[in-house]
C-alpha cells in the first residue's frame, strides 16, 4: 500500500491525457494473465498500467481507499462479500505435490482420505476461496489435525515434500512455477485433487473506469483463447 501511495503522489501520465489503471495482483496468478495484459498494453498506447502485488486483505483495503481499479486473483469470499464484481478468466484443478517415490504417485486422483497419515501444507489463502467452501472433501481436509494452515511457499515445506514427509497443494494454473522453484531442493511429482476447479479472474471496483472494464474483458478474451 505504501508503493501505491507513493505512486499516487507522483506526476502521472494520466495528467497528460492518458488513462491510468491501477492493477492489484495476487502473486500466484497464471503468467499468461500478465502476458495478455502486456499484449494489450503494447496495442493500446493510451493506457498507463500501474502494478502492485498484494494479498486479499490489502486488495480489500485498496478498493475501499479507491487506490486500485481492479485486482487479479483467485475468487475470494471476502471480496465477493463486499459486492465487488468478479469476472472469471480461467479455471484449473488443484494438484497435490509430493516426492515422486511416495505411494501417492501410484494414485490417479487424490482425496482427503489419502492424506490422513502425512503432514499437509495448506496456505491460509485457501480458506478464503468460495470454490473450496462447497466441497465436502475440502472441508474434511481442513478439519484434519495433520493439516498445517500456513504458507506453503517457504523452503521448509518444499524440502519436506521432497523428502517425503509432507505434501502441499496448489491450483494447477500456478503449479509449473512452484515446481520450477522447488527443483533445486529435489524433484517433485503431483496428482489432481478430487475437489472443485478453482476460478481465477479479476475483481473490479464499483467506480472502475470504462478503460479498466474493457481491459478486463480483453484479457479474459485472450486467456480463454489460450
Amino acid at each position: 500500500m505504501s508503493i501505491l501511495a507513493a505512486a499516487k503522489a507522483e506526476p502521472h501520465p494520466a495528467d497528460e491525457g492518458s488513462h491510468a489503471i491501477s492493477v492489484g495482483i495476487w502473486w500466484r496468478i497464471p503468467p499468461h494473465f500478465l502476458n495478455a495484459i502486456e499484449e494489450i498494453d503494447l496495442r493500446e498506447r493510451g493506457i498507463y498500467l500501474d502494478y502492485v502485488s498484494m494479498n486479499f486483505n490489502k486488495a480489500a483495503e485498496g478498493f475501499d481507499r479507491h487506490v486500485i481499479d481492479l485486482y487479479l486473483s483467485t475468487r475470494s469470499r471476502e471480496l465477493e462479500e463486499r459486492g465487488l464484481r468478479y469476472v472469471p478468466m480461467t479455471t484449473a484443478t488443484y494438484q497435490c505435490v509430493f516426492a515422486p517415490d511416495s505411494p501417492l504417485a501410484q494414485r490417479g486422483c487424490l482425496t482427503a482420505a489419502d492424506l490422513r497419515d502425512i503432514t499437509v501444507y495448506a496456505g491460509a489463502d485457501y480458506r478464503d476461496m468460495p470454490d473450496l467452501a462447497v466441497s465436502a472433501d475440502a472441508q474434511e481436509l481442513f478439519a484434519m489435525d495433520n493439516v498445517v494452515k500456513e504458507s506453503i511457499f517457504s523452503e521448509k515445506p518444499i524440502q519436506d515434500c521432497a523428502q517425503g514427509t509432507a505434501v502441499a497443494f496448489f491450483p494447477r494454473i500456478g503449479l509449473a512455477n512452484e515446481l520450477a522453484h522447488a527443483s533445486a531442493l529435489g524433484k517433485l511429482d503431483s496428482r489432481p485433487m478430487a475437489w472443485p476447479a478453482v476460478s481465477t479472474g479479476a475483481y473490479l471496483a464499483d467506480n472502475a473506469s470504462l478503460e479498466a472494464v474493457q481491459l478486463v474483458e480483453d484479457v479474459a478474451r485472450i486467456c480463454r483463447k489460450a
